[in-house]
């Protein structure tokens, strides 16, 4: 038990600094991403709960970056770097979702409140979420009813974040949430 706690009271002795703390290590993930990586994954902290290929091709800003590569080649860049991770779905056709650890996505939110695209990317998440929760919700009658109710809940989380994020700006757009949640 002394030995365990010499080790957790020195956890830098001999390990570099980039695997002293989590920060540390997503730090130097961080630094090994280019320009176009990095404004994508910071946009990624955008999304809740996971998202679609889909979601990130419609939500993702990145025309303003030269030469940056097509969005699904990022996220697919990201996901191979394990910033990124494959979430299993309950029904084939919703996808492949993909989503990021909470302590990958704190790092990333905080990245993303410095990235002038933030707004836009804000408002494409809200733009998308809502027509696709909007669609789900009129299905849900239909022979496949119960599949578009499993998408609409897989995609809830990001529906509760758009209603988070207006609630205190735009109560009409948080209204709209509310009626699809």
């Amino acid at each position: 038990m002394l030995l365990e706690c010499s080790i957790l009271s020195h956890p830098s002795q001999g390990i570099p600094a980039r695997q002293a703390t989590l920060r540390g290590a997503i730090d130097w993930s961080w630094d090994l991403l280019n320009e176009a990586e990095r404004e994508a994954f910071a946009q990624c902290a955008i999304f809740r709960g996971g998202f679609t290929f889909e979601a990130a091709e419609h939500i993702l800003q990145l025309k303003h970056i030269p030469n940056a590569p097509p969005t699904l080649d990022l996220i697919q860049a990201l996901r191979n770097k394990s910033l990124l991770y494959p979430i299993p779905t309950e029904h084939p056709n919703q996808g492949l979702r993909l989503g990021m650890y909470e302590s990958i996505r704190e790092y990333a939110k905080e990245r993303f409140h410095l990235s002038e695209q933030r707004g836009d990317v804000a408002a494409m998440h809200a733009s998308y979420y809502l027509a696709l929760g909007e669609a789900l919700v009129k299905g849900l009658h239909h022979a496949d009813g119960l599949a578009k109710l499993r998408y609409l809940l897989a995609e809830s989380e990001n529906l509760q974040a758009i209603f988070d994020r207006y609630i205190p700006h735009d109560p009409n757009v948080a209204m709209r949430t509310l009626l699809i949640l």
